[in-house]
């Protein structure tokens, strides 16, 4: 059989929408190849729940954080795992127990900050025992290789993938039921937490004054919640700018669409980023981006092509990146055209399908 044990794949983030579509992929392998797929999921609620990826459905079961209980699954099914894939790093180990157990192969998806420093002995010795590591970035592969010391043959370079029909030429079309305020708008989509500041949503609110001396009626929405929303929100008030800023808090996939669909530029200027998902799912909507000119950013937002870089907590540059977007609707249209081919090109989630499908037929 097939095995795939992620951390969790009901929640909202980067990570999480990863694993669903190697879960989808998981299930057309194996029922392609005539054997069953099991999907487990550490922090999901308990039971059984189905999921959709584009018409590829797949069941998941969850354990609700009962870490015992799911080490005891994979053992009982150690003697049938032709496969597994490990949806996480701090998951490698159970790779390591089913290949010492059964000669099974395994599979591990990195996923940037938590694999570029060296990991603790046993979590690092099981990466380095994987028949492969996945990575959405060769910055990432690099530091894979330079932190664990996996072998620069093994780590295979997977670039993620939106959803299927996600964006504006895909299936999903939403009314514009939501009301945002009149003038151009920015948008960062992240989660607000503190060991996510890195993201660079206080850099935004500090360039803002500056954007706004530009472009008066500007207005910036940030999509996302955590423990950090309380500063950035005092930022804003200290800056004198809480009626140019929106924080939305969490939001459904359909209420996200329409923050894509109606914002005019995606700034996102963060320091430590392994690929970027979002910037992925801006340049469905034809978005022009601003990253951070660090990490994996620079193989996804393409200096003057489909977006601009900004050194993180360069506050001159992001603010005077953000104005001549604002200012130029051409340049606007044609940075998120080229994004958007971009991502037709590259970053399809059949794209993605059919490598990860050749990476487990090799494995």
């Amino acid at each position: 059989m097939i095995l795939g044990v992620f951390l969790q794949l009901l929640g909202v983030g980067g990570v999480q929408r990863v694993g669903r579509h190697a879960a989808a992929v998981l299930g057309s392998f194996a029922r392609e190849g005539g054997e069953p797929a099991r999907v487990f999921s550490l922090y999901d609620p308990p039971g059984r729940h189905r999921i959709d990826v584009g018409g590829e459905q797949f069941e998941v079961r969850g354990f609700g954080a009962k870490k015992p209980r799911l080490v005891l699954e994979v053992l009982a099914l150690s003697s049938r795992v032709r496969i597994a894939y490990l949806g996480h790093p701090n998951l490698a180990p159970l790779g390591l127990i089913l290949k010492m157990r059964s000669s099974s192969r395994y599979v591990v998806e990195t996923h940037g900050i938590d694999i570029w420093e060296q990991l603790p002995l046993i979590r690092r010795i099981a990466v380095r025992r994987a028949d492969f590591a996945l990575a959405a970035s060769s910055y990432t592969a690099r530091r894979i290789v330079a932190a664990q010391g996996l072998s620069p043959q093994r780590v295979v370079l997977l670039p993620w993938a939106v959803d299927p029909g996600f964006g504006r030429n895909g299936v999903r079309h939403f009314g514009s039921s939501a009301t945002f305020p009149r003038g151009p708008r920015l948008l960062t989509v992240t989660r607000l937490t503190r060991p996510e500041r890195y993201k660079g949503v206080d850099a935004v609110l500090s360039a803002m004054p500056h954007v706004l001396e530009q472009v008066p009626d500007t207005h910036y929405l940030v999509v996302g919640d955590g423990d950090d929303r309380p500063r950035l929100e005092s930022i804003a008030a200290a800056l004198g700018i809480t009626g140019s800023v929106s924080f939305l808090g969490s939001l459904s996939e359909v209420a996200l669409s329409e923050c894509f669909r109606a914002c005019d530029v995606f700034v996102m200027p963060s320091r430590a980023e392994d690929f970027g998902l979002v910037f992925l799912e801006a340049m469905a909507y034809a978005k022009p981006v601003i990253g951070g000119n660090h990490c994996g950013t620079p193989e996804v937002v393409h200096d003057g092509r489909n977006g601009f870089l900004v050194n993180y907590n360069d506050i001159p540059a992001l603010a005077n990146r953000l104005t001549n977007l604002l200012h130029d609707h051409d340049l606007r249209a044609r940075m998120g055209a080229d994004g958007l081919r971009r991502l037709e090109a590259f970053h399809t989630f059949d794209r993605f399908r059919n490598g990860l499908t050749e990476l487990l037929a090799r494995a």
